[in-house]
């Protein structure tokens, strides 16, 4: 074999590495694409736990029976409790927003995340804190996005008593209804 023949083999030998090293290298990326994206998926439920944890207590369940039931009866320490849990659902909302853009969380699970704001921000009492106390808190952009994704187009709940509906499908399901 001569040096030239040698020479024609290690180029080629070379090429053919290089070939081997990115289809590696577009694995690896494939794979931690998907380990951020997993990860990223786990702590929106976390986060997603721990808000409606913080609303599990006795005291902070009444104030939330309140909202639901449009219970105009809440005092300034209940609006106190009240603004801080709403400001987190919407910078939950606006980081999912954050997220979809930059398609590290898929369509389903961003609409999941809009589905639960809507209905929590469709109260009338949750809308009233929204634009009396807890829009001032953010930046003018991401008022009016989370507006515009959450509260703009979307119906006021009418208050409803949920233990009383509860209590009505249970019956109409013992019914056979």
């Amino acid at each position: 074999m001569t040096l030239e023949q040698v020479s024609y083999l290690s180029q080629t030998v070379a090429a053919g590495a290089v070939v081997v090293s990115i289809v590696y290298l577009a694995i690896q990326i494939r794979q931690s694409e998907r380990s951020q994206r997993v990860m990223i998926q786990q702590v929106r439920t976390d986060r997603g736990m721990t808000l409606a944890a913080s609303m599990e207590t006795p005291d902070h369940a009444a104030i939330w029976a309140k909202v639901t039931a449009d219970n105009p009866d809440l005092s300034a320490e209940e609006v106190a409790v009240l603004t801080p849990f709403l400001r987190r659902w919407a910078l939950i909302l606006l980081d999912a927003k954050a997220h979809h853009t930059m398609s590290l969380l898929s369509d389903e699970a961003f609409e999941r995340t809009c589905a639960g704001a809507r209905w929590g921000f469709s109260f009338p009492i949750s809308r009233a804190v929204w634009t009396t106390t807890v829009r001032r808190t953010f930046p003018q952009d991401d008022a009016a996005m989370f507006e515009a994704l959450v509260v703009n187009g979307v119906p006021l709940s009418e208050g409803a008593d949920d233990a009383a509906r509860v209590l009505a499908a249970r019956k109409a399901l013992l019914a056979g209804a």
